[in-house]
């Protein structure tokens, strides 16, 4: 009777997961996966949590949850420490969220070598839930994960009591919070004091945490290690500055409550938290593992006021329990009634924007959208109607002609490259096209971890206006916004419509949009080799950036703004292109184009 009312437990959930061990429920890896099941719970699913340290009780169980469970999640690296829960990862493929990276990795390897192979060869077999998209490259590039998703972390907020005791208050306090140990930067965080210390007197160090076994850790005098302190929000919430000294670290839930608690934060470009923060007023990335590249960091938010409101919607947005249970149960296929709605952060005000809105004004126009697919080359020109608006993408000024003219309305780009920019940066100092308006979502002046860079990315930021975050416009839109959570991210060609179609056009014509099906070459143009230095191999090879961008995802979010907007009429400008068996082409109704080709001098 014991054994039937077990197997139908673990037959009717809707998720189960398997994780280590019940009394970590509320601390590290356990945190996140506890506070959604109790959100689950309270919003009407039946999910199921088993531990493996729970000797032959888990053994019992994980049988079951072979047999009869549908949706499995393994919580962490820990639980593959047993071989029977290796046994079942075998056998059953579950999905896997792991919370560790390439230091953990490392060191598991050392210790358990043929427990570790197999793991590997689970996680190439099964669906990875990823905490960021740091982890998910490692994943990809490490394991050749090819199934993966970023689902983030997630915590509740809970403010810590403000205290003038606590600290001096005439000094600016830095924290950290953390065991003392090497992966989380105590030895640099220390060497970071010693250093501000020669520089700076006003600048106090601080940080919680207890010390690791058996790990030497130089802690430096000049930082004040308080330990292990039950009331840690308390102290977060009278610094000034989170600083997360990590070198690998996801996505760590001490910067959820450092960010909750409205401090402004700095951390390094390979931790998880980077890609949320950055360009956010009062946050800074340090791009070098360096004390001068910190103390830059440091410098550059001590001028600055935090952007409380970008904060509290990113927190929403990434970190929240109920944004995190969408992304999980979208995944994971799972209905349930979560009302949870992206708060829009938005760098630009589209009402009160100018550029923003002569491109809202040039919606009855028709507009050419061409991304840099080979059918670029091949345009029916009699297609294009004379007042057509343009829209171009990345790398698209390295075409050897002008195949839509000098003219461009609206540029989009999505990753900085300083190289590529800086050639832009020529092109538009000498107007070898007329760019209208510059879409990108990031700040350049953030790119700045040498010095003699400065320079450039303010001139970059100077030459390149108006400048706006084309995110952002697509953040008005909910069930687009979700869409840019985590990879794959549609391809730059298909976020440009997204913008057009939110702008109110109504009439576009596509092309160089060509799904990446071409088996010979990638790009509409060649790519120099100096460029190619730097981009890597997959951005010149036929084919999609596994992990960031996919087919399937492209041609998903293609159907969807159909969906979204019915009334916008799509037509193809090449039968060249994949998109043309997808929408009609254009009538060749314009037999003396405006636009039309043109020789590069």
């Amino acid at each position: 009777m014991l054994l039937k009312k077990q197997m139908n437990k673990y037959k009717n959930a809707d998720i189960v997961f398997v994780s280590d061990y019940y009394r970590l429920r509320n601390v590290g890896s356990e945190k996140p996966v506890h506070n959604y099941i109790n959100y689950a719970k309270k919003n009407g699913l039946q999910v199921e949590i088993i531990y493996s340290m729970d000797g032959y009780k888990s053994i019992l169980k994980l049988i079951l949850v072979t047999l009869f469970s549908k949706k499995v999640v393994v919580n962490g690296v820990r639980p593959y420490q047993y071989y029977r829960t290796l046994l079942f990862g075998l056998i059953k493929r579950p999905y896997y969220y792991f919370h560790e990276t390439e230091y953990i990795f490392d060191k598991i390897l050392k210790q358990q070598p043929f427990k570790t192979k197999i793991l590997h060869y689970i996680m190439r077999r099964s669906f990875a839930l990823c905490t960021s998209k740091a982890q998910l490259e490692y994943f990809q590039k490490k394991f050749s994960i090819k199934n993966a998703t970023v689902i983030y972390n997630n915590n509740y907020i809970k403010k810590g009591k403000r205290n003038k005791t606590i600290f001096d208050n005439s000094k600016i306090n830095i924290i950290m919070a953390g065991t003392i140990q090497n992966r989380k930067g105590a030895g640099f965080f220390s060497e970071l004091a010693d250093y501000i210390k020669k520089e700076n007197n006003n600048i106090q160090f601080h940080w919680i945490g207890k010390e690791a076994l058996n790990e030497k850790v130089y802690q430096s005098k000049n930082v004040k290690w308080h330990g292990f302190k039950k009331d840690y929000l308390n102290y977060l919430a009278n610094a000034d500055i989170f600083f997360l000294s990590s070198i690998d670290d996801p996505m760590p839930l001490t910067a959820f409550d450092a960010l909750n608690n409205e401090l402004k934060c700095v951390v390094y470009k390979n931790v998880g938290t980077a890609e949320l923060i950055q360009g956010v007023n009062g946050c800074s990335v340090y791009n070098d593992y360096t004390v001068k590249s910190a103390y830059n960091s440091i410098l550059t938010v001590m001028k600055q006021e935090l952007d409380k409101k970008c904060i509290k919607d990113l927190m929403h947005n990434f970190t929240s329990v109920e944004s995190f249970a969408k992304r999980l149960e979208d995944v994971l296929h799972i209905k349930n009634i979560n009302s949870f709605k992206t708060k829009v952060h938005l760098k630009i005000n589209l009402k009160n924007n100018n550029t923003v809105e002569y491109l809202k004004e040039m919606s009855e126009r028709p507009l050419v959208i061409a991304g840099n697919g080979p059918s670029l080359t091949k345009i029916n020109y009699k297609m294009i109607p004379n007042n057509s608006v343009v829209f171009r993408t990345n790398m698209f000024f390295l075409e050897d002609k002008y195949y839509l003219g000098k003219h461009i309305d609206a540029y989009f780009w999505s990753v900085y490259r300083e190289e590529l920019h800086d050639t832009l940066d020529n092109i538009v100092t000498n107007k070898i096209y007329n760019i209208k308006s510059f879409f990108y979502p990031m700040n350049l002046n953030n790119f700045n971890g040498k010095k003699e860079r400065i320079s450039i990315n303010e001139k970059h930021t100077k030459l390149f206006t108006p400048s706006y975050d084309h995110w952002a416009i697509m953040a008005t839109k909910p069930e687009i916004a979700r869409l840019l959570m985590s990879r794959p991210l549609p391809t730059t060609g298909l976020q440009m419509l997204a913008v057009a179609m939110i702008l109110g056009y109504k009439e576009v014509y596509l092309v160089g949009i060509d799904f990446y099906q071409s088996t010979d070459i990638r790009y509409a143009f060649d790519i120099p080799d100096s460029i190619k230095k730097t981009i890597g191999d997959v951005h010149f090879k036929p084919g999609y950036e596994a992990g960031a961008h996919s087919f399937e995802y492209d041609l998903f979010f293609f159907n969807l703004l159909r969906e979204l907007y019915p009334d916008v009429k799509l037509y193809s400008i090449s039968e060249h292109s994949y998109i043309s068996t997808l929408i009609p082409m254009a009538k060749e109704s314009n037999s003396n184009t405006k636009i039309k080709i043109m020789n590069k001098k």
